[in-house]
């Protein structure tokens, strides 16, 4: 209800390239958690498949062209997620998967720890992109990130679990910057791209969301195009960073 994160922050930007989205709420909560207290209510597994249920009646599956997944708080409704990603690949073959695996960040979990293997063992492998923040590509690699030796270590890892797309978003390599790693197979040879994005101070909520959301817009615009569609989404979300570092805000 309050606050730019999940769909809050990546419809938006979608809807602005161009796309129709059809946002799903896996949760509704006053607020977001970055309050300290939120009330509200998780849509369990159930509630997802009754959805889904609801758009495969009137044959809107079919329609889809992309899937952008994020926060979901349990495994069992990332196991529905898998089923309806596998759904619509059947009907539609040509559906890009974009899957930004949400498990915590700062070296901590902050979802139940079964998450981790309901992404590394089932939507990965449907996945063309993926979206890790560090502590998330290290968790589901097994690699740690230190440097950008281990970074392109961590996407092959990644790489190997199914995703041909791998953008790590906000990893820490050297210096006063963030580094956005990222790996792409393709024609029988892998391409890796960095791209450094100066620090802002401040604790900024929503950013892997929007982040998300930018790079599959762009990706779209841009025809697949990956270093292009890498620079114009890292722009917008440093864009955004300053701006509301400069606005003092709590928000995005």
């Amino acid at each position: 209800v309050h606050g730019i994160v999940g769909n809050k922050a990546a419809v938006f930007p979608m809807q602005l390239h161009g796309l129709d989205v059809d946002p799903i709420l896996t949760v509704h909560f006053s607020n977001h958690p970055g309050y300290g207290s939120f009330r509200g209510t998780t849509q369990s597994a159930s509630e997802f498949r009754e959805i889904i249920e609801g758009l495969r009646g009137n044959s809107l599956l079919a329609e889809y062209t992309h899937v952008l997944s994020g926060y979901a708080r349990s495994a069992d409704l990332l196991r529905e997620l898998a089923l309806t990603v596998q759904e619509i690949k059947s009907v539609n073959p040509n559906v890009h998967f974009f899957c930004d695996p949400v498990l915590g960040d700062n070296g901590k979990l902050y979802m139940p720890e079964e998450n981790v293997a309901a992404y590394r063992d089932l939507l990965l492998p449907l996945a063309s992109v993926i979206t890790p923040n560090q502590f998330e590509a290290e968790v589901l690699s097994g690699v740690e990130i230190v440097d950008e030796e281990s970074a392109i270590r961590a996407c092959d890892a990644l790489h190997s679990l199914g995703p041909s797309t791998v953008v790590i978003t906000s990893a820490t390599l050297d210096g006063d910057t963030f580094a956005v790693v990222a790996s792409a197979l393709g024609d029988g040879s892998t391409r890796r791209y960095r791209l450094d994005l100066p620090r802002v101070a401040g604790d900024f909520v929503g950013c892997g969301d929007l982040l998300a959301s930018l790079l599959l817009s762009k990706l779209h615009v841009h025809n697949g195009d990956l270093p292009t569609s890498l620079e114009e989404a890292c722009a917008g979300m440093h864009a955004v960073i300053c701006r509301t570092s400069e606005a003092k805000s709590r928000e995005l």
